[in-house]
Formats: C-alpha cells, structure tokens, sequence
C-alpha cells in the first residue's frame, strides 16, 4: 500500500531526510529507552519477545514505511511486519553496542576481570594518561549511562 508519510510513522532508509522525520526521531528515543533492556536479557526468547512490543508500540502512532522509489512525489510503501520487526533487532543490537561497547571491549574487560582474580597486575598503559572519566570520554565509552523511563519517552511520544 502507497501512503504519504505522517507525523509519527518511522522511515525506514539512511540520511538526514530519514532521520529527522518526527516518526524517526520519536523512534530513536524508543529504541534508546529499551537498548539497556535488551542488552540485559540474558535469552533469545526474552529478546525475541521484547521486540513486538517495541512494534505495537510504534503503531500504536504510526506505521513503518519505506520510500517508493518509483514515486517522484514523496510517496512511501507500508513495511511489512516481519521486515519491521527485524529493523527493530537490527536497532536494539545496534544502539547497545553502540552505548557499551564492542565485544572487543567486553572481551578485554573479561580478560582484565579474570587476571585480576587470578592476582596478576596487568599495567594498562592508558591509565596512566588518564583517569576513567577522561579515558571514557577519549575513547567515546560513556561512563553512567542511564535511560529515562519508558513512560517518559511515551510522554514525548504524546
């Protein structure tokens, strides 16, 4: 089905014309509000799970959409579920990773952990240039990240 995108549906594609669509944008904070969620649960299903209520959510104002390209006239096609719903896996694996880090990050982290238990003193040449604040800021790690309540976001959403 051909529509013209509204307000609160989400355009799905890259670029700025993309991602300062208010569907967009409302569905950015969306996905950063439940990317600490998701990075939380520990099994598929559970993340499987969380995924169509980030769906039902999303059309509960507006519906995913993707350009027609054969329009020359801003018109857009409507998404179906199943390609919508991986673009919002897609998101959440994304944006958490994005937040907290590789799994390079994680792996080095673990491996620190793991030395430090087993007694070893392991010099990390960067900490001695800087202290943990200023190295997470260097390196674009953020330090305490919190994310607003779900609730909040909806209320943006309103």
């Amino acid at each position: 089905m051909v529509v013209i995108p509204q307000d609160f549906d989400v355009i799905l594609g890259r670029g700025n014309a993309c991602a300062s669509h208010p569907g967009n944008v409302h569905y950015t904070r969306l996905i950063e509000a439940h990317a600490l969620e998701y990075g939380s649960i520990t099994t598929k299903k559970e993340k499987s799970d969380l995924i169509p209520n980030i769906y039902e959510r999303v059309l509960t104002f507006g519906q995913f959409l993707r350009d027609d390209k054969t329009s020359e006239n801003g018109l857009c096609i409507v998404v179906e579920d199943h390609k919508a719903k991986s673009k919002i896996g897609h998101a959440l694996r994304y944006r958490y990773a994005q937040i907290f880090g590789t799994k390079a990050r994680q792996k080095h982290e673990s491996q620190q952990n793991r030395n430090a238990e087993r007694g070893l003193l392991v010099s990390d040449h960067k900490s001695e240039l800087f202290n943990d604040d200023e190295l997470d800021s260097v390196l674009g790690y953020p330090g305490e990240f919190h994310y607003p309540p779900a609730s909040d976001v909806i209320d943006c959403l309103d």
